[in-house]
């Protein structure tokens, strides 16, 4: 994930960080995705059964990497996925608009293009892959 967000790990030598990076440029998004365990926690697809704004949510923003416009399907992050059920109106969906993943961490852009990929529609989610692959091409990742 540091790779993705442009860090650079310390905990690895130079020759490791350049095996990780080759590796990393062969893998598909996919591969990558699969390899930092998915989502890497609880999430669940909603729909709303009531009106007015979602209390306790933080809506994953990726205006800054050329992900913008209506989706059909948004994505937000929350500390407790428990707490967002009991808080708004909303009911499990497999087919709801509202992405709603746990992460009671910050939310990294590489976390949030691979959240992206992984969960939300199919136009944001090819926008996604293209953006983690044009990350790691340029900047020789």
């Amino acid at each position: 994930m540091a790779l993705l967000d442009r860090d650079e790990p310390s905990e690895l030598s130079a020759s490791e960080l350049s095996r990780l990076r080759r590796r990393m440029r062969a893998s598909s998004v996919a591969q990558l995705a699969h390899a930092v365990g998915g989502v890497g926690g609880a999430w669940g697809r909603y729909r709303r059964t009531g009106r007015g704004a979602l209390v306790g949510v933080t809506e994953v923003d990726l205006i800054d990497e050329g992900i913008v416009g209506q989706a059909s399907r948004r994505l937000f992050q929350v500390g407790v996925l428990a707490d967002f059920e009991l808080r708004n109106p909303v009911v499990l969906d497999a087919g709801g608009d509202l992405c709603v993943v746990e992460r009671p961490d910050q939310l990294t852009t590489a976390r949030a293009l691979l959240d992206t990929y992984l969960v939300r529609d199919a136009r944001a989610s090819r926008v996604a892959a293209e953006v983690i692959v044009e990350r790691l091409v340029r900047d020789g990742r």
